[in-house]
C-alpha cells in the first residue's frame, strides 16, 4: 500500500544524500523514518542534523550537515489551519520555519527551511 511506497521514497532518498553537504527535508512526521533518515545520512559524512519538535507529531522539518551546526531556531507560524479541519492537520502539527547556522570551512551559513 501507499505505506510501503512512503518507506521505500524514504530508503530511495538515504541513497541520494552523498553528493550533499546539507539537506532539509519536510514531512518527516514518523520517529522511526527519521532515524532511518538521520542513520543513513551518517554513513555518507552528514553527521549533524536537528530535527524541529512542535505540538503533537512535531514539526516534520528535519536539516542534515556535513558540518556542525551551531545554532538552530523554529518559529511556529501564527497562522496555522484551525482545529475543526482535522483532516488538514497543519493546526495539529503547529508548521512554522526553522533556521540553522551551519559552520561551513568557507564561515557560517543560514539556512531556512519550512513546510507551507
Amino acid at each position: 500500500g501507499s505505506e510501503m511506497c512512503i518507506r521505500d521514497r524514504y530508503g530511495g532518498i538515504g541513497d541520494r544524500l552523498e553528493t550533499y553537504d546539507l539537506v532539509t527535508l519536510q514531512e518527516v512526521w514518523v520517529p522511526t523514518d527519521r532515524r532511518k533518515l538521520i542513520a543513513a545520512a551518517k554513513k555518507v559524512g552528514l553527521k549533524f542534523h536537528r530535527h524541529f519538535w512542535s505540538p503533537l507529531v512535531g514539526s516534520g522539518l528535519l536539516v542534515l550537515s556535513r558540518y556542525p551546526i551551531s545554532r538552530a531556531q523554529f518559529c511556529k507560524f501564527s497562522l496555522n489551519g484551525n482545529p475543526e479541519s482535522i483532516h488538514r492537520g497543519d493546526w495539529h502539527v503547529g508548521k512554522g520555519v526553522t533556521l540553522a547556522t551551519i559552520e561551513t570551512p568557507e564561515g557560517p551559513v543560514d539556512c531556512y527551511t519550512t513546510h507551507l
